[in-house]
């Protein structure tokens, strides 16, 4: 079990960008408390005066002439110090969220990074669509493949409803021998890719056992093998 974990905490980069996630969210955080500066002391005492609408204002202390424009470039520093540390605060937490997500919710087989296999499937046969229906010609028409007339009343063959592509008995001949040609062409093919599937499950499996130290439960295997 502890095996089992690990190698989930292993694909899901808790070792490796969790801990990238947390500088940064740390580092976010120290931006931001550091983000202050030191203002100039307000030094000069105002005394107590009345404004024209008769309020009373009473006594303070204000800072010296031209220390708001002295202030200025400081305070805009701590203010753009504020944004960077929130925004790297904020990546980090994004980072964390997505591993912590993945570590925990994630399915074991989602987890498995991708399986390097080269495929030797041989090339893939020629798909040959055979005209099964069969009709009458009502006007003049060309055969779909060889544009041999199609006489009036004669009968043409079409392979599916619509009848956009119209065979004459020629060519509706011609491609049975050509799907019979190629059918075991196809049952080889087929016979390749069942071979080809039982090998990636073969090494996804042994994948599998290699990170998380035994083989998957029945359910899971099915799964892996889609």
């Amino acid at each position: 079990m502890i095996r089992y974990w690990l190698g989930r905490a292993r694909l899901a980069g808790i070792f490796t960008i969790l801990p990238i996630g947390l500088v940064l969210q740390i580092g976010g955080c120290a931006l931001n408390v550091t983000a202050h500066y030191e203002s100039t002391p307000k030094t000069v005492s105002v005394s107590g005066y009345y404004r024209r609408d008769g309020t009373y204002v009473h006594s303070y202390y204000r800072r010296p002439p031209g220390a708001a424009q002295h202030d200025a470039p400081y305070e805009n520093a701590a203010a753009t110090k504020k944004i960077g540390g929130g925004f790297v605060s904020l990546v980090g937490g994004i980072a964390v969220i997505v591993i912590l997500v993945r570590f925990f919710c994630d399915p074991d087989w989602e987890l498995l990074p991708e399986l390097k296999y080269v495929s030797h499937l041989p090339e893939k046969p020629k798909a040959i669509e055979v005209p099964d229906k069969v009709a009458r010609a009502r006007a003049l028409w060309a055969c779909s493949r060889c544009r041999q007339i199609i006489q009036t009343h004669e009968t043409y063959f079409y392979a599916r409803a619509g009848r956009q592509e119209k065979y004459c008995v020629d060519c509706r001949n011609r491609l049975r021998d050509e799907e019979a040609a190629e059918s075991p062409k196809w049952i080889a093919y087929a016979a390749a890719v069942e071979r080809e599937r039982a090998e990636r499950l073969k090494l996804r499996l042994e994948q599998y056992k290699r990170f998380y130290g035994s083989m998957p439960d029945e359910s899971k295997a099915k799964i892996i093998s889609m």
